[in-house]
């Protein structure tokens, strides 16, 4: 049995998390309209309203006092106390939604992988060009899907970051992050870049993997680093090209301790038809390659059972070589005769 379907109750407690988080997540995007403070400075005898942007104290004068000025101010003031008024209490109703995803048993992804998507989110990077992928993208797939894939099939000490270097990636950063490594310190200080350069590694030897497509052409030129030069260094990966092409999903997962977070996945039929070929690859350990095939026939099954609005049709998965897609298809249609009888 490659996955089991929720119970009632546990779909339910993963509506309702998932409802409040989304409320959550846009309070939390409106909130950054007030970001920092206002102020009145007094200038050669005269006062103006100033917004203080940032913790440096970078300022910008919005003009002398005024009907005009003090009208923003008392509006700034107000919308900062009643956003603030508003998060704190969605934040309780997410305590209080944890303690009931844990009785559920829906808490499922590891915290470390929880708390790196989380920073991902937060610095600006997650589904703008960083997306995750390999084996926790299951955990992104069983939520879409409300079921729990066999445990075997998700159990990793590993987190593939696929990056899409083709354009500019923005980095929103705190004054001391400036890349992908520093980000993960914020996660977990123990993170160092190892001997493979494109791979961070914690204490607990836990690591964090940055791939990139290879280029089309040895004349293209991409960044290598998200950050500075002592930040990862991604590996350029053929077939990555695949993933990067294919339909992306921001989906909210639950962690272990029963928070919910956003990830960023490929299109689950992307997946499957990446696993398959991983499967066929004669470089690749066995070990490796029949997990891969166990992965893609489970999500598979997911699709066709939970997910049937994922059809695996030649013109939606023109990313991938077309040998692929159609031997997709013949196991998809395997897993459909095999429900029929």
């Amino acid at each position: 049995m490659y996955y089991t379907v929720f119970t009632e109750e546990q779909s339910r407690e993963l509506i309702d998390v998932s409802q409040i988080y989304t409320v959550y997540r846009d309070e939390l995007e409106q909130s950054a309209k007030y970001v920092g403070s206002m102020v009145w400075k007094n200038v050669n005898g005269y006062e103006y309203l100033y917004r203080i942007l940032d913790r440096k104290g970078n300022a910008k004068s919005l003009g002398c006092r005024c009907a005009k000025t003090e009208a923003q101010y008392a509006a700034f003031k107000s919308g900062k106390t009643e956003s603030k008024q508003r998060l704190n209490n969605l934040k309780a109703e997410l305590d209080n939604r944890a303690r009931y995803c844990k009785a559920a048993r829906i808490n499922r992804v590891p915290m470390i992988v929880a708390n790196i998507a989380r920073r991902l989110d937060k610095n600006n990077l997650l589904g703008k060009r960083i997306t995750i992928i390999g084996t926790n993208a299951i955990y992104g797939y069983e939520s879409m899907a409300a079921v729990f894939m066999n445990n075997a099939l998700t159990a990793t000490r590993d987190v593939d970051i696929l990056w899409d270097a083709r354009g500019r990636l923005k980095l929103i950063a705190d004054d001391d992050i400036d890349g992908l490594l520093p980000l993960l310190q914020k996660v977990d200080k123990s993170f160092k870049r190892s001997a493979q350069t494109y791979r961070a590694v914690n204490q607990q030897g836990f690591m964090v993997d940055l791939i990139k497509p290879m280029p089309k052409s040895v004349m293209q030129l991409e960044s290598q680093q998200i950050g500075t030069e002592n930040d990862l260094i991604a590996v350029e990966i053929n077939s990555m090209e695949w993933l990067v092409a294919s339909p992306k999903i921001s989906t909210i997962a639950i962690d272990s301790k029963g928070y919910p977070f956003r990830m960023v996945i490929a299109d689950p039929r992307a997946f499957t038809i990446h696993k398959l070929w991983l499967s066929t690859q004669a470089n690749r350990e066995i070990a490796k390659k029949r997990r891969d095939f166990q992965q893609a026939m489970g999500v598979a099954k997911i699709i066709v059972e939970q997910l049937p609005q994922f059809q695996f049709k030649p013109e939606s998965l023109k990313m991938f070589p077309n040998d692929l897609v159609q031997k997709a298809i013949k196991i998809i249609d395997g897993i459909n005769n095999l429900q029929l009888q």
